[in-house]
């Protein structure tokens, strides 16, 4: 409601006469909304209850949308590959990305910094510490830890007694890189060499995070090289003979690389992009882009009132202008489940609608429950079998600040193993707990979707630390190797 609006609708002549007057007068007005002594537009939620932070609220800990690097730099470490190509490792000729879901689960990465064994109630490590426990002997755990961490965390293998099943990598105090294992490269095999790569983007957002494929590459000498394209791994999901990529990111690349990139003779723009993902992360797996075909809305902010007080609220977190996805990684609300007695590959697809339905929480326009059904619509459309799960939209207040932050509990960000069809099992976060008790119904919902597919469920403790941060199982570990 900008009073310029107002000014240039009024008729010459009352614009000649009355301008300043009118100008005046809707500038008061609007400022005066500004200052929230007028209440125009203004949402009311005192329906819903006030819901604190049941937990510590580590400072440390960064959201997994935070970034530290400019577009603009991002943009020009693309082009820098053009002079620095040589000096990486030569690129897998046959490569072949490591499953989201089938394969015994052989190595599995963790990133552990100072802050997250910290203090004697620390959440986070409540949580690492029972995941570890929880994950099969057959696994091999890798953490890359802060050298100030390894006491504590060979104190901690000693006493639990998994000092055979877990390997610490020394890490610089000084690099201070995050939870968030899963997105700073992808994980290819040479079908031929049968030689590891760490794949990286052109470049990423999170400077430190780029640091993590280098040391662990050479503690387990394995390759590490980059390629021309934008991706992170939050962003892709690999079947047995598809892999699925939030369709964000081809169009970054697009941008980025199109003008330095040659296509062949009569080869679109996109058939390149999609050509270029192929040839550098899975040469014999379909690529298939998971994206919205209706408009995806931008990140906001607004103002509501509280019991007479303004309060400010945050949603559609990261949803950066001309997105096509409704969260900004596809594992947020997309979970494989592997193929079904008819052949047909099953994925479970977040539904919002169903999750308020379950805790008796109004639809709300936040929760873009029209996009979750069409991306399950297109998904469906390319072949797939898609089952609906309870994905909770909520959120956490801050009373000081008079801050309501929303968010996606998700159960779709899960671990997921399938060995054969008899034997499969799912690790999946739970939020049942402190001011969302209620969220135990769609915690035991979505555990029954996955029994009745036959699954083994593991179920995992509190994770609103990490999702209060966009963030959940899936986005802390990175699948290493499958057997």
């Amino acid at each position: 409601m900008n009073p310029e609006n107002y000014f240039f609708i009024l008729p010459d002549k009352l614009q000649d006469k009355c301008s300043l007057f009118v100008f005046k007068h809707f500038f008061i007005l609007w400022y005066f909304r500004k200052l929230r002594f007028i209440k125009l537009d203004y949402t009311k939620m005192e329906e819903l209850p006030l819901k604190i932070r049941h937990f510590k609220d580590v400072d440390a800990v960064v959201s997994h949308t935070w970034h530290d690097v400019s577009e603009k730099s991002l943009e020009k470490r693309a082009f820098s590959l053009l002079f620095l190509d040589e000096y990486l490792d030569k690129k897998p000729k046959h490569p072949s990305l490591v499953s989201s879901a089938e394969g015994k689960i052989k190595k599995i990465l963790f990133t552990i910094p100072y802050y997250i064994i910290e203090g004697d109630d620390n959440p986070h490590w409540a949580v690492y510490s029972e995941l570890f426990q929880k994950l099969p002997e057959h696994t091999e755990i890798i953490i890359l830890a802060q050298n100030g961490c390894h006491a504590f965390l060979n104190a901690w293998m000693l006493e639990k007694k998994m000092g055979k099943q877990v390997r610490l990598i020394e890490f610089p105090d000084y690099i201070n890189f995050t939870i968030w294992a899963e997105d700073a490269y992808a994980i290819v095999k040479d079908a031929v060499s049968n030689k590891s790569y760490f794949i990286e983007p052109h470049s990423f957002p999170r400077w430190e995070d780029g640091f993590i494929a280098d040391f662990v590459a050479k503690d387990l000498k394995w390759g590490r090289t980059q390629i021309p394209l934008y991706f992170e791994g939050g962003n892709i999901l690999v079947g047995d003979d598809f892999f699925l990529i939030g369709a964000d990111h081809p169009i970054i690349s697009l941008k980025y690389i199109s003008s330095m990139v040659i296509s062949k003779k009569g080869e679109s723009k996109s058939k390149l992009i999609t050509r270029l993902y192929k040839k550098y992360l899975d040469r014999t797996r379909k690529i298939i882009y998971v994206g919205c075909t209706l408009p995806v809305p931008s990140s906001k902010e607004s103002d509501f009132e509280y019991k007479g007080e303004r309060w400010k609220q945050y949603y559609y977190r990261k949803n950066e202008g001309g997105t096509v996805q409704p969260i900004f990684h596809i594992d947020m609300f997309l979970t494989l489940a592997g193929r079904s007695e008819n052949g047909k590959y099953r994925i479970l697809v977040g539904d919002p609608k169903l999750a308020s339905e379950l805790i008796n929480l109004p639809v709300l326009s936040y929760a873009m429950t029209e996009l979750f059904d069409n991306i399950a619509n297109n998904l469906i459309k390319a072949g797939f079998e898609v089952i609906r799960n309870p994905l909770p939209l909520i959120y956490f207040d801050d009373e000081k600040e008079k801050l309501r932050t929303w968010y996606f509990a998700t159960s779709n960000n899960a671990l997921v193993e399938i060995i054969n069809y008899e034997i499969k099992t799912v690790w999946l976060p739970t939020y049942g707990y402190g001011n969302w008790k209620e969220l135990k119904k769609t915690d035991d919902y979505n555990k029954k979707i996955w029994k009745d597919l036959g699954f083994k469920v593991i179920s995992l403790g509190d994770f609103h630390p990490f999702i209060e941060n966009s963030g959940s199982l899936h986005c802390i570990k990175k699948y290493l190797e499958r057997a």
